[in-house]
This record gives C-alpha cells, sequence and structure tokens, in this order.
C-alpha cells in the first residue's frame, strides 16, 4: 500500500463488486445479500468475498 491509497486495491475490489453486481442484475440493496447468495456462481462468490475482505482490511467497510 502507498501513503496515497492508490495501490491498496480498494478501487479494483469496489469494480470488481459492482460488475458482479451489474452482471446478476441486483440493484436492490434491501434484497442483495439474498440474491447473492442465491444467483452467484460459486467462483463468482468467492471472487465477491475477496473483495470484500479486501474493503474490510482497508476500512472502506465498517
Amino acid at each position: 500500500m502507498t501513503t496515497s491509497g492508490v495501490s491498496d486495491g480498494t478501487p479494483q475490489a469496489q469494480a470488481l463488486i459492482s460488475d458482479l453486481l451489474d452482471k446478476y442484475g441486483i440493484t436492490d440493496p434491501r434484497t442483495a445479500h439474498r440474491e447473492i447468495r442465491e444467483r452467484f456462481s460459486q467462483a463468482d462468490l468467492d471472487t465477491y468475498r475477496a473483495a470484500l475482505t479486501v474493503l474490510y482490511g482497508n476500512g472502506e467497510l465498517g
């Protein structure tokens, strides 16, 4: 990670999550958790979880 935060993976993780939500047409935050569990392939679910781990690790999510 650099002091500017550019290389911490945050932008890539955010883009990855957005791309996955778009891929599956998930737009409603109230039902997203259930839809992600039910509709994501295992590979996409693993990728989504890895991206969340990056965001949590960088303090982007609480």
